[in-house]
This record gives structure tokens, C-alpha cells and sequence, in this order.
């Protein structure tokens, strides 16, 4: 009996130490969506009805999963202005996520919408 005891501490313990982890990201500009580390809270790009990005620029480390929340009442994107390393078309009241898996720094903009724009920072 305590070797299946002692056998289910071991399995709890394996699972707790090697549980995947939050990365810590932030905001590099005032208003919500950095969050991360302990709080479990997942970075996010709020698409805003006034044809706006908030926050307009965003810091994750590589492989940071990122959501892209559209409140608008209309279709928005964020797609890199590379036009190759993120294309993501949301539709109104919709989240669509994205992994960040190349360090760099991303400018963005709205394909259906001139003047909207943002930037994307992922470290290493």
C-alpha cells in the first residue's frame, strides 16, 4: 500500500513541475491587454468601434500565444504590413488567436480599413 501511495505523490509532483507555463508579456502603451505571468492572463489586441487597435502596441516573448478580439460592429484584420508573417481576418464580436513564433518587431495595419495601425513585438 505505500508504494502505490508513494507512487502517486511522484505522478502529482511530475505533473505539477512539468505543467506548461504563462509567459510574462506587457503592454508598451497605457490600457489594457498586456497581463501575463501569474495571473494566467492571455495578451490581447482589442479591436475598438473607433477604428482602433487597443493597445496600438504590444510586447510578447516568442511563442506567446496572443488573442485579437474585434468589438467593432464590422470585419477588421490584423495583418503585418510584410504582408507575410500574420494575416488575421475577425469578424465582428469574434476572437481569433495567434502564436508569435519569430522574435521581432511586426508593424501592423487593417486590410479593410486605411489608417488603422499598430505594432507587434515579440522577444526572444
Amino acid at each position: 500500500m505505500k508504494k502505490i501511495y508513494f507512487f502517486g505523490i511522484i505522478i502529482i509532483a511530475a505533473v505539477a513541475f512539468t505543467a506548461p507555463s504563462c509567459s510574462k508579456s506587457s503592454s508598451t502603451t497605457g490600457g489594457g491587454g498586456g497581463g501575463g505571468g501569474g495571473g494566467g492572463t492571455t495578451p490581447t489586441i482589442k479591436i475598438l468601434e473607433g477604428m482602433t487597435y487597443s493597445p496600438a502596441s504590444l510586447t510578447v516573448k516568442v511563442n506567446t500565444v496572443i488573442n485579437i478580439t474585434n468589438e467593432a460592429s464590422v470585419i477588421h484584420s490584423v495583418t503585418s504590413d510584410d504582408l507575410t508573417t500574420f494575416d488575421k481576418e475577425v469578424p465582428s464580436g469574434n476572437t481569433v488567436t495567434y502564436n508569435c513564433p519569430t522574435a521581432g518587431t511586426f508593424p501592423f495595419h487593417c486590410k479593410f480599413h486605411a489608417g488603422m495601425a499598430g505594432t507587434l513585438t515579440v522577444t526572444p
